[in-house]
């Protein structure tokens, strides 16, 4: 009897025993797919069918994965919670919490005081609980993010504070009563804030660009990025400019096949002021660097640009650029929805800059192009705005071309003389000129010319004779007389001689990284005549009505020093020699001298009253870049009559490996302007960059800009800094970057 009762006891013991001991990987019945857990104890309730596993417990499933101190999974009801260093990781995301609550069936679940981690954008969300909604759907509430992945977690660089979130991987997030932190000072309240959420462009709000001028008072920027399609995205910006109101700019941007593109803005703003010339202050907005009024409330930009490579090799380029006033890229130069912004962007992209910001005829073209082996075609539609005028002038006489039309024929042989090739060359063009004063009509202007270069011994020779044949027809004369014959002809020739010898020597050489450099010497002697033609009666649209004389001498001097630089061979092609071939010097000097003027008795038609001057002034010009760091320039025009300078300008430039940079320039124009203009960027620190650009006017002994800007960058954010003092303005700006949240600076180039 107590042999029984003690192997029953045994045997409970046992049982208890085993329990009680540590199990390795054990196969949990399914709810949905294959699950398996590892830990140091695993119970079973059969009755609730609930199990419960304890110490480093390791739970992997189909789609999702558990570390904690303690699982239990209610397989009736399809729930795992996992309590204790609970770290739960779903693909690329990671929860890190005290516990998460997850259902098998649908995949989602909540954790308590938890952290998320998106590691494609390294993302990092801290809340009280954080929900998952769906497989890649995430709500937070009372939550911080950053972006800083060398930052520990308690201290960030910077962080965002939110009472609630939602936030899609690959997608985008959203918060609402947020705040940005820097370190732990506040900096900026949002009652709501979008931003991306994945690597690829996303839709969201991108860094704001906030300071203080003197013109607009405080100014804050918002911009709304938004991605709709691959090939297309646009940014929209809303502006507040305390002195000024608000103004709004959509900034659009598509990007095609075989190279087509397009980007513009447009921009709005109902200015509060206005520069009429009525009121006590009316002189606070306009400028003093020009004479006219600006008494409109609604002001605009409009300006684009567009690439459309079509097939058969036809080329079509638009460049659209219309201002409200003359004074509004002067106000809006700097910014988000500035000229500086865009004439950077539109350089970048096309390859075409902008009219000066403060030009007061824009330029408006469609151009068309087809090129073949030995033609090409040009066709423009180009209008001309004249701000001033159009705002001003009852009439305005500034000339459109509506539409013009030029064909090329490049230079070809098509005979020969002494077993000389003759070169022809043919230049065709018609245009409709257009304008709402003044004549009116079309033109057409053909220009055939013949060459016939040879050598004589180590000269070539090449002389040239044009014939150009002009017709007009005139629609209206405007203002001007009534004349009854409306069609004009002009024939007229020219005749050049040029000739022009090269003398080179390569030398050996170890400077600059070179292996040799070699100078070329090409001096060139040239006549040009052209007859003198009484063209008064002809209309005049452009500088191709009036052709003026010529019998002139030139000879010029151009001076080259290239080197030769080896390169690494590509690999896989080690034999095989490399070079880049920069050059280092190039020298030009010309002069003219006009028969013409010397030839001419009568002193009313010198080209200088009361002197004759045959000599043209001599013109010089230098670049010398002697490595890839620096480079010096100048360009002169010398009176030899008056001894003096006509034309200067000369400057330095230097780019150091550190991230230091400096162009310094003077430039002098006899009777209208002198001025110098200096500009550098220092990296005090590996992380601060330091600029500033300073030009001042020699001429009206005047400072005409002053900026001073700070740059910061961390390994998350940066903050750039900026003062511009010009006159009658100054401008204080703040931009805010944060890593994977937006970008500082002016246009976007998502496509590059």
């Amino acid at each position: 009897m107590i042999n029984r009762a003690a192997k029953a006891l045994f045997g409970v013991l046992f049982v208890l025993l085993l329990a009680a001991l540590p199990v390795g990987a054990q196969e949990i019945p399914p709810y949905q797919g294959d699950w398996t857990m590892t830990a140091d104890n695993v119970t079973h309730d059969a009755v609730e069918d609930v199990y419960t596993a304890t110490g480093n417990v390791t739970v992997i499933g189909p789609d999702q994965s558990f570390t904690a101190d303690k699982v239990v999974y209610n397989r009736s009801l399809g729930i795992i919670t996992a309590e204790g260093n609970v770290v739960a990781g779903a693909g690329k995301d990671s929860i890190q919490g005290d516990s998460f609550t997850y259902r098998l069936e649908d995949g989602t679940g909540i954790a308590k005081n938890a952290t998320l981690y998106m590691k494609q954008n390294q993302f990092t969300f801290k809340g009280e609980e954080i929900e998952k909604v769906s497989s890649n759907t995430y709500r937070l509430y009372h939550v911080d993010l950053t972006t800083c992945p060398y930052c520990p977690p308690e201290a960030p660089d910077w962080k965002i504070t939110a009472t609630s979130a939602k936030v899609t991987l690959e997608g985008y997030g959203s918060a609402t009563n947020a705040g940005l932190w820097i370190k732990n000072v506040p900096v900026m309240y949002m009652p709501y804030f979008a931003f991306p959420a994945k690597t690829k462009r996303q839709s969201g709000v991108l860094a704001p660009e906030f300071g203080q001028s003197q013109r607009k008072g405080l100014f804050a920027t918002l911009p709304l990025y938004w991605a709709p399609r691959v090939d297309f995205d646009a940014t929209l910006y809303e502006s507040y400019l305390e002195k000024r109101g608000l103004q709004s700019g959509l900034e659009a941007r598509w990007a095609g096949r075989n190279g087509s593109k397009a980007g513009g803005l447009g921009t709005y703003l109902y200015d509060k002021q206005v520069d009429d010339g009525k009121g006590t202050n009316s002189e606070d907005w306009g400028y003093p660097q020009d004479d006219f009024l600006r008494d409109n409330h609604s002001r605009y930009w409009v300006v684009a640009k567009a690439d459309e490579n079509l097939q058969n090799g036809i080329k079509l380029r638009a460049d659209v650029d219309l201002v409200s006033d003359q004074d509004y890229l002067r106000e809006f130069k700097t910014g988000y929805m500035g000229y500086d912004s865009m004439e950077s962007y539109f350089i970048r992209r096309f390859g075409r800059s902008l009219d000066d910001y403060d030009a007061y005829i824009r330029e408006n073209r469609l151009h068309g192009h087809k090129a073949w082996d030995r033609y090409t075609m040009n066709a423009d539609l180009v209008w001309r705005d004249n701000i001033v005028a159009r705002n001003l002038l009852p009439d305005d006489p500034t000339i459109q071309e509506l539409p013009s039309l030029r064909f090329d024929a490049v230079r070809e042989p098509v005979a020969q003389v002494f077993s000389k090739p003759v070169f022809f060359t043919l230049q065709a063009k018609g245009t409709h000129f257009y304008r709402q004063s003044q004549a009116q009509g079309s033109r057409l202007d053909l220009y055939p010319a013949l060459s016939l270069p040879f050598f004589v011994g180590p000269v070539e020779l090449a002389p040239s004779a044009g014939f150009r044949e002009t017709v007009w027809r005139v629609d209206t004369w405007g203002d001007g007389p009534e004349v009854e014959d409306k069609g004009y002809f002009r024939e007229m020739y020219d005749l050049g001689l040029s000739a022009t010898t090269r003398v080179s020597r390569t030398y050996g050489t170890s400077l600059w990284g070179m292996d040799r450099l070699r100078h070329t010497i090409a001096p060139t002697l040239s006549y040009q005549y052209v007859p003198d033609r009484d063209q008064e009666r002809y209309p005049t649209f452009d500088n191709l009505d009036r052709i003026p004389a010529q019998n002139l001498v030139t000879l010029s001097v151009t001076n080259t020093l290239l080197g030769r630089k080896p390169l690494a061979a590509p690999p896989g092609q080690e034999g095989a020699p490399a070079y880049a071939y920069p050059r280092i010097l190039w020298l030009e000097i010309s002069e003219s001298y006009d028969i013409n003027e010397q030839t001419q008795d009568d002193p009313a038609l010198w080209a200088t009253p009361g002197q004759k001057q045959p000599f043209s002034p001599l013109f010089g010009r230098i670049a010398f870049s002697p490595g890839e760091r620096g480079s010096l320039f100048a360009e002169t025009s010398y009176s030899l009559y008056d001894s003096e300078v006509e034309y200067l300008t000369v400057g330095a430039a230097g780019n150091l490996p550190q991230g230091h940079n400096v162009l310094i320039q003077y430039t002098k124009t006899t009777g209208y302007d002198e001025s110098v203009t200096a500009a550098a960027t220092v990296r005090a620190l590996r992380s601060v960059a330091l600029r500033g650009t300073y030009e001042y006017d020699l001429y009206s002994n005047q400072r005409i800009r002053t900026s001073l800007g700070a740059l910061y960058e961390a390994a998350c954010w940066s903050l750039d800094l900026s003062y511009t003092d010009e006159p009658g303005e100054q401008q204080v700006g703040v931009y805010v970057s944060l890593k994977g949240l937006g970008a500082v600076g002016g246009s976007a180039a998502p496509f590059e």
